[in-house]
C-alpha cells in the first residue's frame, strides 16, 4: 500500500504544479507578448495610450509614426490636442526618457520569461523556484507600469486645461469603442 500512497502523492504534487504553471503560464504569456513588442503602458512600450477610438483617435502617443497599442503618432496627436512645438518636443523627450528606463527592464523580463519556461519544461518543476520566478516576472510589469504612469503624468502636466479636456473626450472614445468590442451595452433603458 505504501507504493500506491507514494505514487498518487507524486501524481497529486505534479499535477498541482502543472495547474500552477498552466495558470502563470497564461497570465505571463500575453504580458511576455505584449512586452516584448512595447505595446503601451503596463505593457511594456513606451507609449502613452492606448487603442485608438472610432474615428481613429486615441489618448496616447508613440514612436515609429504607424498606430499601434498605445495610440495615435505624435504628430497625429499634436493635431488633435493642437499642441505646440515646444510640448511636442517636451514629449519626445519625456517618450525617449521612459523607453531608455523601460528597455533593459523589458530586456530582463524576456530573460526571467526564458528562465521560467525553463522550470517549467523540468521533468519535475520546482513550485517554490517557479513561484519566484514569476513574482520576480510581476515586479518588472510593475516597474514598467509606475514608469509608463509617470510619463503619462509627465505629459499631461505639459498640457493647457483646453488640452487636458480635449485629451480626456479622446479617452472617453477609446473606452466606447472597447466597450463596444467586447459586447458591453452603452446605457440602459
Amino acid at each position: 500500500m505504501t507504493p500506491d500512497t507514494t505514487t498518487l502523492r507524486r501524481r497529486r504534487n505534479v499535477l498541482g504544479v502543472l495547474v500552477l504553471a498552466c495558470c502563470l503560464l497564461a497570465t505571463l504569456t500575453g504580458t511576455a507578448a505584449a512586452q516584448g513588442r512595447g505595446h503601451g503602458p503596463g505593457h511594456g512600450g513606451p507609449g502613452f495610450g492606448a487603442a485608438g477610438g472610432p474615428d481613429g483617435v486615441a489618448e496616447g502617443f508613440h514612436h515609429g509614426g504607424r498606430r499601434g497599442h498605445h495610440g495615435l503618432p505624435l504628430a497625429r496627436l499634436a493635431r488633435h490636442l493642437e499642441l505646440t512645438d515646444e510640448q511636442v518636443e517636451s514629449a519626445k523627450a519625456i517618450r525617449q526618457a521612459t523607453e531608455e528606463r523601460v528597455t533593459p527592464i523589458r530586456q530582463a523580463q524576456r530573460t526571467l520569461h526564458g528562465e521560467l519556461r525553463a522550470l517549467l519544461e523540468a521533468d519535475a518543476p520546482d513550485a517554490s523556484a517557479v513561484g519566484a520566478k514569476a513574482i520576480e516576472l510581476h515586479a518588472g510589469r510593475e516597474q514598467i507600469r509606475a514608469l509608463h504612469e509617470q510619463a503619462k503624468a509627465d505629459f499631461e502636466a505639459l498640457l493647457t486645461a483646453e488640452q487636458v479636456d480635449k485629451l480626456g473626450n479622446l479617452k472617453e472614445l477609446r473606452d466606447d469603442r472597447r466597450r463596444g468590442r467586447r459586447g458591453g451595452h452603452g446605457g440602459g433603458a
